[in-house]
């Protein structure tokens, strides 16, 4: 399942009409019941987060209206990995498709373990409209405190992710064709 969101981001990402889509309340509603935690900012004059549906709200522990007072900055987290310790609002900004692994930092007792995706969206001339901000949840797949070999680790990850990232495209492309149709 984790993979199949992780696909359905990338799809969604290299979807080309996405900027004129994400201005529209439909689609908006449409993301409302999308599986995957997504939260958009507009970049108009400053980078402000204009959207953010139900599941990024459960996920992240943020309402939208936290987010968009607070910006990304309201989003807390430590990276891990290849990421260690670096903040999650600067991460999502400065970096773009798969961002890292991070420790959301949240209100409750149990931190939540997830992969971020984070892309800018451009219109039909090339300018820069929207930032769409992707967390899949992977708490379950822990923190690999077994024994493999770091090689190993890494090759099963990055074969995992090629899959995730798979499937992603494939249902964005999907939902892309829903759009066109509607």
């Amino acid at each position: 399942p984790d993979s199949e969101k992780a696909e359905a981001v990338e799809q969604l990402l290299d979807t080309p009409e996405l900027a004129t889509a994400l201005e529209s309340e439909q689609f908006k509603k449409f993301l409302d019941q999308v599986p995957i935690a997504i939260a958009v900012a507009n970049l108009a004059a400053e980078e402000r987060v204009v959207y953010a549906n139900p599941e990024f709200e459960k996920l992240s522990g943020l309402t939208a209206a936290m987010l968009t007072r607070g910006n990304w900055a309201a989003l807390l987290g430590k990276g891990l990995h290849e990421q260690k310790d670096r903040p999650l609002a600067e991460a999502v900004v400065e970096e773009t498709d798969f961002v890292g692994t991070y420790r959301l930092e949240r209100n409750e007792d149990k931190p939540t373990i997830v992969d971020v995706y984070s892309n800018v969206i451009e219109d039909d001339n090339g300018k820069m409209c929207f930032r769409l901000v992707a967390l899949v949840d992977v708490s379950a797949h822990g923190e690999a405190g077994d024994e493999r070999s770091v090689e190993e680790l890494v090759s099963e990850k990055d074969t995992l992710l090629r899959e995730l990232q798979h499937r992603v495209k494939n249902n964005l492309q999907m939902i892309t064709a829903l759009i066109r149709l509607e």
